[in-house]
């Protein structure tokens, strides 16, 4: 089978498939800890200095969690 006919755009290369699956994997939540260790990066840090702008931010998380956390906590006086 010829390459061309798999109608890939133009520059790809197999590694592309690999930024691929860890951006969308990082961008949808999974955490980077996994996706270093699926990578096979040696430490997180390699992970964070190329995928690091793709986590989702925690701030808002954490507030939902903690404002949650409150909410029950009221709701069973």
């Amino acid at each position: 089978m010829d390459p061309k006919d798999a109608n890939l755009p133009d520059g790809f290369v197999p590694h592309s498939l690999r930024h691929y699956y860890a951006s969308l994997a990082l961008s949808r939540g999974i955490p980077i800890t996994d996706v270093s260790r699926w990578l096979g990066h040696k430490s997180i840090e390699v992970t964070y200095r190329i995928y690091g702008h793709l986590v989702p931010g925690s701030w808002e998380r954490a507030r939902d969690v903690l404002d949650a956390a409150y909410r029950d906590g009221q709701t069973g006086r």
